[in-house]
């Protein structure tokens, strides 16, 4: 599948260590694309340092568009807000069309954003995207596939596997207009670190046409990381 666009939705904990790496994967592979929306209606915080690429002077700056500044790349386009279903379909309108190849990452922290994403991608008529959705908790964590491929799915649906994705029970940053922010549950660095990495190798695997598995777990304290399943074949 070549990809004419990424949309990466969220650039903390997980987002800001998988961008650089993704845009340079995508920026030299024959199947890759140089054309990147950042969406992230967060600003960095003194305590971001912990576990989120960040630099000095950052703090009080919107996370997307001081990636973008960071990456210098000229064919990536911001958005410096919180997204909704109507909000992303709109985004996403504006850079492909139907029948485009394209990857969504929701590296974000609340599963009431990513249900939002699933439902402007499934209801916008899309035909052939790659959704891959990593998370985490404290050392332990897990990459989640959605993929269409000319109209068919690929995967079994996120929502019918992970029942906090049908029914989440947080809520989308500010939807209701007001300034609100969720709280990340404590994590270490390296479950950041290896989430991004996790995503980043699937879809380096997916380029290469070496196949794919639905999920991906891993375990920062037994150093693995471990494929769900057996492996889908490749992408034509």
């Amino acid at each position: 599948m070549k990809f004419k666009h990424v949309f990466v939705i969220g650039l903390g904990g997980t987002g800001s260590h998988l961008i650089g790496p993704l845009v340079q994967l995508m920026r030299f592979h024959p199947e890759g694309t140089n054309e990147f929306t950042l969406i992230d209606g967060d600003d960095y915080e003194l305590g971001n340092a912990k576990r989120q690429v960040i630099k000095n002077g950052w703090v009080g700056t919107n996370k997307a568009q001081a990636t973008a500044d960071r990456l210098g790349r000229e064919t990536i386009r911001v958005i410096p807000k919180f997204i909704d279903k109507n909000s992303f379909t709109k985004i996403v309108n504006k850079e492909v069309s139907k029948d485009d190849s394209f990857l969504v990452i929701p590296t974000v922290d609340n599963n009431a954003t990513r249900k939002a994403i699933l439902e402007a991608l499934d209801e916008g008529g899309y035909t052939n995207f790659v959704w891959a959705s990593p998370g985490n908790g404290f050392d332990t964590g897990q990459l989640v596939l959605y993929i269409k491929e000319n109209g068919v799915a690929l995967t079994l649906h996120p929502t019918l596997k992970c029942p906090n994705l049908a029914n989440p029970r947080d809520a989308i940053p500010a939807e209701d207009g007001c300034e609100r922010h969720i709280n990340s549950s404590p994590q270490l660095i390296t479950a950041n670190f290896l989430a991004a990495g996790i995503t980043l190798t699937a879809i380096s695997n997916m380029l290469d046409e070496k196949g794919w598995y639905e999920e991906y777990h891993f375990n920062c304290r037994k150093g693995k990381m471990v494929p769900q399943g057996t492996c889908k074949g490749v992408l034509v």
